[in-house]
């Protein structure tokens, strides 16, 4: 059964799985809930379990698809110098481009590459 770890705060600090009957002792100065809700984050209120606020939630890195980025690319006339300067990279730049079906929005070496041949990353880079 699935138990919520609460400490003296009422913070969800762990979520455990514990067989029916098994005995375990929470660290100190937490206590243990039977919750099949609970999350890590979240809160208790000594009746119910409340998610983590979103503003805790780390927040969500964008991707553009490859394939949007290059018809960007060519629709702004810099596909073959963009090629040109990917060539001229490290290997590792080489194949994380190569091997990845979409690029984070905030990739340096993305954003340096596009502004090293003149292309806008806000423009290339755009949400599709």
């Amino acid at each position: 059964m699935r138990h919520a770890v609460v400490d003296a705060n009422c913070n969800v600090v762990n979520v455990v799985e514990l067989a029916d009957g098994a005995e375990w002792t929470p660290p100190a100065g937490c206590m243990i809930r039977a919750s099949e809700s609970a999350i890590i984050g979240g809160r208790f209120d000594g009746v119910a379990f409340f998610p983590p606020p979103e503003a805790a939630q780390p927040p969500r890195r964008r991707l553009v698809p490859r394939s949007l980025i290059v018809d960007r690319l060519a629709e702004a006339g810099k596909l073959t110098m963009a090629r040109a300067a990917l060539d001229a990279t490290d290997l590792h730049t080489r194949e994380r481009w190569n091997t990845r079906a979409a690029i984070f929005a905030d990739d340096a070496a993305a954003l340096a590459l596009l502004q090293a041949i003149g292309a806008d990353p806000d423009m290339i880079l755009a949400p599709g």
